[in-house]
């Protein structure tokens, strides 16, 4: 890559004339500034405008959003919301995937000054290690997860209400076995709707079948996997199943299929998140929707806000709703009005 350095051997002249020359200085004559442009251009110098922006405002106009892995769809409209809200305030977005690298890559990377401010998904990164970043004066928005300290934000989602709403609808529907297909066990998210789904159980007087809950991790694979299990091992098999996301219960439709039974006619589901896909599988997902783009908008908003001192330190939580589709059976329970699409 080119270097200024380069350009200002080319032209004959010190590197500080020719950084003059190619911000427009007034200190470097016409016919100087002018060799120096068109040497440039010649050389196909691109100008490092993070070192500019680093030396000007001593700031790097950079932003990280932190991941485990992005190997799934939820993270789309996620990163989109948060792309959207950084270009608006003349940010670019960095992101670091955990899976390549691990927790002392990302914890590393951050403590290196590159960016200006980070969005953390997953829980990779301890609570020490975020209170550490934070202590040393880097801006933090966390997603699905909040720890107690004052200055740092979290953008959290009411995952035990959905989840609730799920199993309610279920036994609306009249089903007396639900089941219940876990995400990562202890992830902030998969421990709310695992609480929904027992308290909401609990209090309409069912008793909780340990085997009916199966530990996924959160992908489609882990999804078929422990649903195929579950069919080829157990006789006793729930009538309904609530997933802690689409993403799983895809996968568990499809090992239903193999095993030659019918969603929903032998088995009902509902799932978490709503993503895209969930309108494109057949049956279509009766789910749990998440805000996905504004959980990334609402995180790149909190993250300028602390970015630019307006906040030291707040949490939100984004609503779910119930949207019904053909993977329940597609109908309404209990007279109660859900989204119908």
């Amino acid at each position: 890559m080119v270097t200024i350095k380069d350009v200002a051997k080319a032209a004959g002249v010190a590197v500080s004339t020719a950084s003059y020359a190619l911000n427009g200085s007034s200190k470097v004559s016409e016919k100087t500034r002018k060799k120096v442009m068109e040497i440039a251009e010649d050389m196909k110098y691109v100008p490092n405008t993070f070192a500019q922006n680093l030396k000007k405002t001593k700031t790097t106009k950079l932003i990280a959003l932190i991941v485990y892995d992005l190997n799934s769809p939820y993270y789309d409209k996620v990163t989109k919301g948060i792309q959207d809200v950084a270009f608006l305030f003349g940010y670019s977005v960095i992101i670091f995937c955990e899976y390549n690298f691990g927790r002392d890559g990302s914890y590393n990377f951050l403590k290196e000054g590159i960016v200006d401010g980070a969005i953390i998904v997953g829980s990779s990164l301890t609570d020490d290690d975020i209170a550490n970043l934070s202590n040393e004066g880097l801006p933090l928005v966390l997603l699905d997860r909040k720890i107690e300290q004052s200055d740092i934000c979290s953008v959290l989602i009411n995952n035990k209400k959905g989840a609730s709403e799920a199993v309610e609808y279920l036994i609306g529907l009249g089903h007396k076995k639900i089941g219940f297909i876990s995400g990562k066990e202890n992830s902030y998210d998969n421990v709310g709707r695992t609480r929904g789904y027992i308290e909401t159980l609990t209090k309409n007087g069912f008793k909780i079948n340990k085997d009916y809950i199966l530990q996924g991790g959160f992908t489609e694979k882990s999804g078929y996997d422990v649903m195929r299990n579950f069919l080829s091992s157990s006789d006793d098999i729930p009538t309904a199943f609530f997933s802690a996301n689409d993403e799983m219960l895809i996968g568990a439709m499809r090992a239903v299929h193999e095993k030659g039974l019918k969603v929903p006619e032998d088995i009902a589901f509902v799932g978490f998140d709503d993503i895209q896909a969930a309108t494109y599988v057949r049956p279509k997902l009766t789910t749990i929707k998440s805000p996905i783009y504004e959980i990334g908008s609402f995180s790149g908003h909190m993250l300028f806000n602390l970015i630019k001192g307006r906040v030291n330190g707040s949490s939100i939580t984004l609503d779910t709703e119930l949207v019904v589709r053909e993977s329940s059976g597609g109908k309404k329970a209990d007279n109660k009005k859900y989204n119908i699409s």
